[in-house]
């Protein structure tokens, strides 16, 4: 129906007043873009009307009318003649915090080239370049250059059959922005062990202490014994430990930051420690598991929160800890 209307406004040339939804991947879309006579007035949505409107209508609608960048790009895949199966299966080779970041530098394309009436699937490397600038005169580093880059390339931009990311005037543009604007590292932090080792003998004998204090101290020796990610701590979990003798073992089956194919995530091994039992990891572990059996319930995370409801905390609240 709108499609209609739009080749009804063209042939008549006709100046109106047009209302209609925010649906870049419909071909009309492109058309209403062009006739512009003035930046497009975007009416924010309300979430209830919405939901009271479309109550009913099947989820591939919603998707249709919602733009987050990423469904865009599956949009793409299956414009291609991808199906839908298959399109999932490639949407995964992305990581949650990958789309996060493509989805920001999306929307801002899709905003630069809604402003100058411009079509955002078949455009110029001119414009991408123009793109990229803007972004650098608005202050971003060259890493956040860098992961527009690569969100244009996943969009799926290529001229003469390149993708955009690898485009000679696009990689030569992002070496000027290194020049112009270098990658400033943080400095590290580096705190002395033996202050958080004098701590943790305090908090002994294990049996005293509270559920909290052991919980920390687990943590923290953790960190300290085996130089592991928060990740790789909040990803411990009892299906996969294994009791020996004078150690535990777990096996992580999750995919880590560094996982990658060929990778085989490496064993978090945690061993008694004799010369001190007020530091040995394995005896705090050993009072954690007899404390927590009856708080856990199903819960199969080695670390739980130490207030109720006693579940399965965040990365984050690891990284708090430590």
């Amino acid at each position: 129906m709108i499609g209609r209307c739009v080749k009804k406004i063209i042939k008549d040339k006709a100046d109106v007043l047009f209302v209609g939804p925010l649906w870049p991947t419909q071909p009309w879309f492109v058309q209403v873009m062009k006739l512009l006579i003035n930046n497009p007035y975007v009416i924010k949505a309300n979430k209830k009307a919405i939901d009271s409107t479309i109550q009913g209508h099947s989820s591939s609608f919603r998707k249709d009318i919602e733009f987050d960048g990423m469904s865009d790009i599956r949009n793409r895949l299956q414009n291609r003649g991808i199906s839908e199966k298959t399109s999932t299966i490639i949407m995964a080779s992305w990581r949650s915090g990958t789309q996060k970041q493509y989805k920001t530098y999306i929307k801002k394309w899709f905003i630069f080239c809604l402003e100058r009436k411009e079509d955002k699937f078949h455009t110029s490397v001119e414009l991408v370049l123009e793109f990229l600038t803007y972004l650098f005169e608005c202050g971003l580093s060259y890493s956040a250059l860098n992961s527009a880059r690569s969100a244009l390339s996943a969009f799926g931009l290529t001229f003469d059959y390149v993708p955009v990311g690898k485009h000679p005037l696009v990689i030569r543009f992002l070496k000027g922005v290194y020049h112009l604007r270098p990658t400033v590292h943080n400095d590290v932090n580096i705190w002395d062990v033996s202050i958080v080792l004098r701590l943790l003998r305090r908090l002994s004998p294990v049996a005293d202490i509270s559920v909290k204090d052991l919980t920390l101290k687990l943590v923290m020796l953790i960190a300290l014994t085996n130089a592991t990610r928060s990740q790789s701590i909040h990803l411990l979990k009892l299906s996969n430990m294994q009791k020996q003798k004078d150690c535990f073992r777990f096996k992580i089956f999750d995919l880590l930051k560094q996982s990658r194919p060929g990778y085989k995530n490496p064993e978090v091994i945690l061993k008694s420690f004799p010369p001190d039992r007020r530091l040995c990891v394995y005896l705090v572990l050993k009072e954690y598991l007899k404390r927590t059996v009856d708080i856990r319930s199903e819960e199969d995370s080695l670390i739980i929160s130490y207030i109720k409801p006693y579940k399965k905390v965040s990365c984050s609240t690891i990284s708090r800890w430590i």
